[in-house]
């Protein structure tokens, strides 16, 4: 009787105000619970183990499906602005515009220390998304190694902002006393970014204290507004049945990989900062995430046993809120995809851990929010700590001629990337960090396009080992015009391919899906026949040769098959329709005649769908004369051109 009460209340509430949400709590014995709750698209919001109880934010409709799936809930609260009319200590927790000020206050504190750095200037709803850069000697450039801390993905999420608050101030109000303090900071370029999603924390302060997502509008209002930015990362975005891709989902992965400011404006930091370590902060549960998110694809990273026993230093030291030590859970995760920890490794090479902090997302300010920042601080500091000390290979590599550093990629045989991982870069400055294993010998490539590769023998033992490089200009340069150009899409699925390039010899051609493809074939000419291609792949490409100083490489190059293929095209009559057969369809794929939208399209299978409209479609397509007809979606995906008429 009490739910279904509730849930007539619940849908009269959504109606007449925003759209209400609800916190409940699924009893569970073991880690299977959490995988069918992840596969179903619920949004998880964590897991109590000490009461074996997992957390969920739930609309009226997951509340409806959680009882058909006959899964017990506890409706525990619903959704209201964090400041509200009961004055709970949880509004102690602080909005973006108190964030902000305390940032410019401590960047007007210590001018020499720290600096703003503004990642997307205006957000939908006009928050700015920036980082805090403290290392001494701020506004001049450097080379040194780098760290980034990053916070609130999930607007409800807000211990995160707090920690990373608490970092900014320690480290500039410690500089001048503490030693170890000191050395981090002269030594290392420290990132923090306080909160990526300050549109939706605003929100949780003002409308609804369980916002997960951004507040990108593009769906609609209510619970379509927004994009779950923890699944939008590009490496493993969509990967793994770990999002959704209807926008009305809470866990609503967007329309592509990166489509969201927040995460452009974080991917941005990394490229720029190619930081050895990150921490990327959530709430809940007392558990430690490592890449991959995708395990359930039977996804490991190539030193995944590097990445456990940095980890295992911060299980050590880090206390739950019990006190105690060596209770947090490491590992992998188990089928999330397109999440920040993954693309900082994969695409930039960074070791990032995601800390799940506490027991809940909106922990009692008063008797909690100084303990966690003060044992989160064993975790960043770990890190710190470990990105001088840990043993790998670093060093900066500069242009032979002009001293200047390069952002030349530098790749380790023992180093596979077998997960199609982006090849490891330098970043602006020439600063290079790759965690390695002790007593290894390991053989480094440094290459960039226009100079002259160089290898070298790299033995490390106990810690780290500097490796600095210089590179000869190549005579021959670098190969220019590629064609199809790079980032083609709806390429054909046979392809020639062809580019510029100055010098003789021969050329090898580096062809296939990885980022780093290997060779397949050697030329004479300046042109390659590909073999036949999938359609919806994105296909990776790259050429070398001997030049005078040794071998030359070009850039990667890339381009994208047509997702889609029309085999046949057939019209029905009364009402007049066209019937597309063909491959890869999906939801939300739109017939085009002649570059115009038919009036609707109607999915019927991968290999089907139906133009509709009756008379209008009729008139799009008159008798006797011969139309272009093409299957797209909103990315820029189209199918080959199928020519028709009757």
């Amino acid at each position: 009787m009490f739910r279904k009460f509730f849930m007539a209340f619940s849908i009269f509430f959504a109606i007449t105000s925003f759209a209400q949400t609800y916190f409940v709590e699924i009893p569970t014995s073991g880690p299977d619970t959490m995988r069918f709750l992840n596969s179903a698209k619920f949004d998880v919001a964590g897991i109590d183990r000490m009461r074996g109880m997992i957390g969920v934010v739930a609309s009226p409709d997951d509340l409806e499906r959680l009882s058909a799936l006959g899964l017990r809930y506890d409706v525990i609260d619903s959704s209201h602005p964090l400041r509200d009319s009961r004055g709970e200590a949880l509004s102690d927790y602080k909005d973006p515009q108190e964030i902000m000020a305390l940032v410019d206050k401590t960047v007007g504190d210590h001018p020499a220390l720290a600096r703003k750095i503004i990642l997307e200037d205006q957000l939908f709803e006009g928050q700015q998304q920036v980082a805090v850069l403290i290392t001494s000697n701020v506004s001049e450039p450097n080379s040194k190694r780098s760290f980034i801390l990053d916070a609130q993905h999930h607007a409800r999420e807000v211990m995160g902002p707090e920690i990373a608050l608490d970092m900014i101030d320690y480290l500039t109000d410690k500089y001048g006393s503490d030693p170890k303090v000191k050395q981090w900071v002269d030594e290392i370029n420290i990132y923090v970014v306080p909160s990526v999603n300050p549109d939706g924390g605003k929100y949780v302060f003002t409308t609804d204290n369980m916002w997960r997502k951004n507040r990108n509008p593009a769906c609609g209002s209510g619970l379509k507004t927004g994009i779950d930015l923890n699944r939008n990362y590009r490496f493993n975005w969509d990967g793994c049945l770990g999002s959704d891709g209807y926008c009305g989902s809470l866990v609503y992965r967007g329309t592509a990989p990166d489509s969201e400011p927040e995460t452009r404006g974080l991917e941005s930091l990394m490229d720029e900062a190619r930081a050895l370590f990150a921490l990327t902060l959530h709430a809940y549960g007392e558990y430690i995430i490592y890449p991959y998110g995708c395990t359930w694809s039977g996804q490991v990273a190539d030193d995944q046993d590097l990445m456990q026993a940095v980890g295992e230093k911060i299980v050590a030291v880090l206390e739950n809120d019990d006190g105690a030590v060596n209770s947090f859970l490491l590992g992998s995760s188990d089928g999330t995809d397109g999440m920040a920890q993954d693309t900082y490794y994969g695409n930039y090479g960074t070791y990032a851990y995601l800390i799940e902090v506490g027991r809940s997302f909106q922990p009692d300010y008063a008797s909690l929010r100084d303990k966690t920042v003060a044992r989160l601080r064993m975790a960043w500091q770990t890190l710190l700590e470990e990105t001088l000390a840990a043993p790998q290979i670093t060093g900066v590599v500069t242009d032979s001629t002009t001293g200047r550093p390069i952002p030349a990629a530098v790749s380790l045989e023992e180093l596979p990337l077998s997960n199609g991982e982006t090849p490891r870069s330098a970043n602006a400055m020439g600063r290079y960090n790759i965690l390695a294993r002790k007593n290894t010998t390991y053989h480094a490539t440094f290459s960039l396009p226009g100079y002259c590769s160089t290898e070298r023998e790299v033995v490390v033992e106990e810690g780290p080992v500097t490796v600095d490089a210089t590179l000869d200009p190549s005579a021959d340069g670098s190969p220019s015009s590629p064609q199809p150009s790079n980032g083609s899409k709806n390429v054909p699925l046979s392809a020639l391919l062809s580019w510029s390039w100055n010098g003789t010899g021969s050329t090898d051609v580096y062809f296939g899906t990885q980022p780093d493809p290997p060779k397949a074939a050697t030329v004479t000419g300046d042109s390659w026949t590909t073999p036949a291609l999938e359609s919806g792949k994105t296909y990776y490409w790259r050429l070398s040769k001997n030049s005078p100083c040794g071998v030359s490489s070009g850039p990667i190059w890339s381009f994208s098959t047509i997702p889609y293929g029309i085999s046949s095209v057939s019209r029905k009559g009364d009402p007049f329709r066209l019937v597309i057969e063909g491959t890869g369809f999906v939801q939300g794929c739109t017939v085009k005649i002649d570059g115009t939208a038919a009036p609707k399209t109607s999915f019927k299978s991968d290999d089907r769908l139906v133009a509709k409209g009756g008379s209008s479609l009729k008139a799009m397509v008159p008798k006797g004369h011969r139309v272009t007809i093409t299957v797209e979606d909103e990315a820029g995906g189209s199918s080959n051109g199928f020519e028709f008429g009757w």
